[in-house]
């Protein structure tokens, strides 16, 4: 592949990674495997978080593995938790000969994410549905992906549940 083409097969490989690090946000959160999300999902400069709609609170922006504590602090306060991603969709750029390969993209896909916490006063899940939109850059690491989430946004579209099961997640 040279710097002024981006071919078909270049764009499927690119297509296949940002599906994988995308899923495996959702995978390794769901196994609480941090070292996975600071190594393979996460950028390792800075990455910025807004889930003010679900959570409230601001953008947490922090370097890829201190992003991955964050989301370890996070869910260590619920029962358990789990994130489920369907529909990614990627914003890639079509191939052709006067086209460069991306170095960063945005994408999105659709969720729903159950989070329960047994010391909850009163109900103890909380269930949202949103769309998450994604900046993902390109990183040139050991990894045979090189795809990795610098921006994630959440739109809400529907919550049902005991908000004060997250209380203190923002």
């Amino acid at each position: 592949m040279s710097t002024g083409s981006y071919d078909i097969l270049q764009y499927l490989v690119d297509r296949a990674h940002i599906h994988d690090t995308i899923t495996n946000l959702a995978s390794l959160l769901n196994c609480r495997d941090w070292n996975g999300l600071a190594e393979r999902v996460f950028a390792s400069d800075e990455v910025a978080i807004d889930f003010k709609q679900i959570y409230g609170g601001e953008v947490y922006k922090a370097p890829g593995a201190a992003q991955a504590d964050a989301w370890k602090a996070w869910t260590e306060s619920l029962t358990s938790c789990q994130l489920v991603t369907a529909g990614i969709l990627a914003d890639l750029p079509q191939p052709g000969d006067n086209v460069a390969p991306p170095q960063t993209v945005k994408a999105s896909a659709n969720v729903i994410s159950t989070n329960r916490r047994d010391s909850a006063m009163g109900d103890n899940t909380m269930h949202y549905g949103a769309v998450y939109t994604y900046e993902l850059t390109r990183e040139v690491s050991g990894s045979a992906n090189p795809w990795r989430i610098m921006y994630l946004h959440a739109d809400l579209i529907w919550i049902k549940g005991n908000r004060e099961v997250v209380k203190d997640i923002a």
